[in-house]
Order: structure tokens, then C-alpha cells, then sequence
């Protein structure tokens, strides 16, 4: 789903498995949400270059109850943030030894428990980020 369906096909052909694969292109936001929720799994990719921000589909898939595998590196924010709350699987995509033992738990359904969601309802963050902001400009 998206709009880079012509690239993600590319390397599906790159690696012969173009007929497993199936371009959606553009869909609205419950469609999403939608397949996201019924699929066997959800790769988000974090680049060693942002991995201090988190993406903000890690959020849209949790809030679908979507199962997901980080690929990103082991000192990324997003990694302990799934680790902290059970978001799913992560591996580096830089060990293939290591991938291909969590790409056997995402075939077999091995989706650790999730945990302490509410800390990440947007009413929580939000709430979080004025006391944050309050404290800053507050200077205490």
C-alpha cells in the first residue's frame, strides 16, 4: 500500500518473489488501517540515519492492532519502544542469521504480549509533551 509500489515491486522481481506480492498503490486511510490489521505482518524500516525519531506508522499499526516487524538498528528509539511495549518483533535487517530466526517466529505467529498501550494514546503523549514544555519554559 502506497505510493512506492513500483520500487518495492522492483526488488520483488530482484529476488523472485514478485508473485507473492500485491500493489495496492494509494488507499484511504481506513483501507489501510484495514489491511494493515488483517496482515500476517507489518515491516516498518528505520534508516541508521533517523533512528532517533520514531515513524509515525508504528502508531497507526499499533492503533490498528496490526502485527509488525521493526528492521532498524538495536540502538534505535523505535526498538526500545517496541521492546518496552510489545509492539512486535525487531531485528537490525543487518544480521541475517538474526533475521531469518525472527522471520521464523513471524511465520510461525510468535508476536511477543503488548503492554502499557495507554502511555501511548495520543491523549498521553500529549499530556506528556505540555508537562515536558511546562517544565522547560518554566525553568524547573
Amino acid at each position: 500500500l502506497g505510493p512506492h509500489g513500483d520500487v518495492f515491486m522492483d526488488m520483488a522481481r530482484d529476488v523472485d518473489v514478485v508473485d507473492r506480492v500485491e500493489d495496492h498503490g494509494l488507499v484511504d486511510r481506513a483501507t489501510a488501517q484495514a489491511e494493515a490489521a488483517s496482515a500476517h505482518a507489518n515491516i516498518v524500516v528505520v534508516s541508521p540515519a533517523y533512528d532517533y525519531a520514531y515513524p509515525g506508522k508504528i502508531f497507526d499499526l499499533a492503533s490498528a492492532g496490526a502485527r509488525q516487524w521493526l528492521l532498524a538498528p538495536a540502538s534505535a528509539a523505535a526498538t526500545t519502544l517496541y521492546e518496552r511495549h510489545g509492539l512486535g518483533l525487531a531485528s537490525t535487517g543487518l544480521d541475517t542469521a538474526a533475521d531469518l530466526r525472527v522471520l521464523d517466529r513471524v511465520i510461525a505467529g510468535d508476536w511477543p504480549a503488548r503492554r502499557a498501550l495507554a502511555a501511548l494514546s495520543i491523549d498521553t503523549m500529549v499530556e506528556r509533551y505540555e508537562r515536558l514544555l511546562r517544565s522547560v519554559c518554566s525553568g524547573s
